[in-house]
């Protein structure tokens, strides 16, 4: 018997990323004070950058996971996610590297080597709020700090993709700092089996989702070939999605 329920939908996405160049990370791992998962973003530093790092953890000690993450809290909410992932976060005089891109050609081998270092991550069921205990269906990150993420209904459950936006626009606070505008996810998804729609930044009831996937005869949508899911996905073309 097929099994219709909205849980498998998410299971079947988090299958295809997996395979993809996606790891699973934990929802109970997550700061949410702090809105990123530090269990990822610093194994990632301290393999990608163990030279800078041995200067922090000489100089700190014990403290330097805790000065460091608030450095890169302090440095995101100034200057935004998107452009800490970027140009990275200066530290204790040290520039720290929070994703490597692609590198252009095949030539360095160490830009390949740190390319390579990167870690992406979904998380299901992500609890993201020191006041509450609402959870997001899905959410994607990239070395710990979250990208994007998704609210997934199944038709099959009597909940279409209208669902999800009006979750969006009602029970989802902008003033959230997973939430805040540019700060910490850059695009959420609102996403059924046929249908997914996005946006960049959450305003309660004047949010528009407009529609990824293509209009087709006098129906919704964009001009163009049909969206992959993997095509909707944030950084991850340049940031390791293989």
């Amino acid at each position: 018997m097929i099994d219709y329920r909205e849980i498998k939908f998410e299971e079947a996405i988090e299958h295809h990323l997996t395979h993809h160049g996606y790891s699973k990370a934990d929802s109970k791992n997550f700061d949410r004070a702090l809105a990123l998962d530090p269990t990822v973003l610093l194994p990632f530093i301290r393999e990608s950058q163990p030279a800078k790092w041995k200067i922090i953890a000489d100089y700190h000690g014990e403290n330097a996971e805790t000065v460091f993450l608030e450095e890169v809290t302090r440095a995101m909410d100034a200057r935004g996610s998107l452009d800490v992932l970027r140009h990275g976060v200066d530290f204790f005089g040290k520039n720290f590297s929070l994703a490597f891109f692609r590198p252009a050609h095949g030539m360095n081998p160490d830009a390949e080597r740190d390319y390579n270092l990167n870690r992406l991550t979904l998380t299901r069921q992500l609890y993201y709020s020191a006041e509450h205990n609402k959870s997001l269906d899905l959410v994607l990150s990239v070395n710990g700090i979250p990208v994007a993420t998704a609210e997934l209904k199944n038709q099959f459950t009597s909940q279409t993709v209208e669902h999800a936006k009006h979750q969006y626009r009602t029970d989802r606070d902008p003033r959230e700092r997973i939430f805040a505008f540019k700060k910490r996810t850059l695009v959420h998804f609102a996403v059924d089996i046929d249908e997914v729609y996005m946006t960049t930044r959450l305003s309660r009831r004047r949010n528009r989702l407009p529609p990824l996937q293509p209009g087709q005869r006098n129906g919704g949508g964009q001009p163009g070939k049909p969206r992959r899911l993997q095509d909707g996905i944030p950084l991850g073309a340049h940031l390791g999605a293989r």
